[in-house]
């Protein structure tokens, strides 16, 4: 749990980052995508529709942000739950028990998850209007 650690000990960037998470406007959002172009992407996306957005590859590092701060919203990459995704959900909604999970699903992978009732996914990639109707 390198994240939480890093998070204790209160690195300048970290706590700048998390202070900006929790005071701004709109919808606090957590990205958890192991792909550092991809998170920053989705970052990106959410900033220009006015809500704030924090990112990390784990979920270790998801667990310690949740702990850390309120969140709204969390997009899950899919890779990282892979067939124990009812049990990542649980366990992230255990921090946060108000905020939204959503797993951004590949296609291929869309038919799994479409059986489940109860996970919440989109698939990917997705459009700005599909971000938009997520952050309401």
């Amino acid at each position: 749990m390198a994240e939480e650690r890093d998070i204790a000990r209160g690195g300048a960037e970290v706590q700048r980052a998390l202070q900006g998470l929790a005071d701004g406007p709109g919808r606090a959002v957590l990205v958890v995508e192991p792909s550092p172009d991809q998170q920053a992407r989705l970052a990106r996306l959410v900033t220009v529709r006015g809500h704030r957005a924090i990112g990390t590859s784990s979920l270790d590092g998801a667990r310690a942000f949740m702990r850390a701060f309120p969140v709204d919203l969390v997009l899950l990459a899919h890779e990282l739950v892979e067939r124990s995704a009812l049990a990542v959900v649980a366990d992230l909604l255990g921090t946060r028990p108000h905020a939204r999970v959503v797993i951004m699903t590949p296609p291929e992978h869309m038919e799994e998850l479409s059986a489940s009732t109860v996970l919440e996914h989109v698939a990917r990639p997705f459009s700005g209007e599909t971000l938009s109707s997520l952050l309401q």
